[in-house]
């Protein structure tokens, strides 16, 4: 025996089969598969952007001074400023960094963590400096293993009293590269 529904124009019975109700001849109405498939493809591609988005408005956060920045496995923390000058007399702005490993293996802040530090969108030229014994070139090389800390100060030549914008990201990674933005204000430097 034939399953019947019944006919939405007329209320007669037909076949589930049936094409069109052969009492009334109104042609059974089916929402396509195809049609079906296509909203959630949509749906999915929403989601997707959405959460990019998401990912991206984290990615581009800008953090202020003392705000820790997750970069990768890593936590930078940018803790403060001070001016000194170089062999050569220049003006040096000394960048103080907590660089805290969160990985699982021993890393180094030199080899993990790219920090570039611009002044009207010129990066500054990091330097050595030999008369400041505060500022050791070695503790950017020295390894930390995980789930530790290591305060490491970077002496970079001041182009100008403009403001300073550090960006931070990871050297290598495997994973979707995180780049922060940290802004330090020039008033701020002692």
């Amino acid at each position: 025996m034939a399953k019947l529904k019944k006919c939405k124009s007329c209320g007669a019975d037909i076949a589930k089969s049936a094409k069109a109700c052969p009492s009334c001849g109104a042609k059974k109405k089916k929402i396509p598969f195809l049609l079906i498939g296509i909203a959630v493809v949509i749906a999915l591609v929403a989601y997707g952007i959405s959460n990019a988005n998401k990912a991206e408005e984290e990615r581009q956060k800008v953090f202020d001074v003392g705000e820790v920045a997750k970069v990768g496995n890593y936590e930078v923390t940018v803790k403060s400023a001070r001016f000194s000058v170089d062999w050569g007399k220049d003006k040096v702005i000394i960048l103080e960094y907590d660089f805290k490993n969160n990985g699982e293996t021993n890393a180094a802040f030199w080899t993990t963590i790219s920090a570039k530090v611009f002044q009207d969108a010129l990066e500054l030229e990091s330097t050595v400096l030999v008369d400041d014994k505060d500022v050791n070139f070695d503790d950017k090389t020295r390894e930390v293993q995980p789930g530790k800390n290591l305060t490491i100060k970077v002496a970079y030549i001041a182009l100008d009293d403009s403001d300073l914008e550090i960006i931070l990201d990871e050297w290598i990674t495997l994973n979707d590269k995180k780049k922060v933005t940290v802004n330090f204000p020039y008033k701020d430097i002692k």
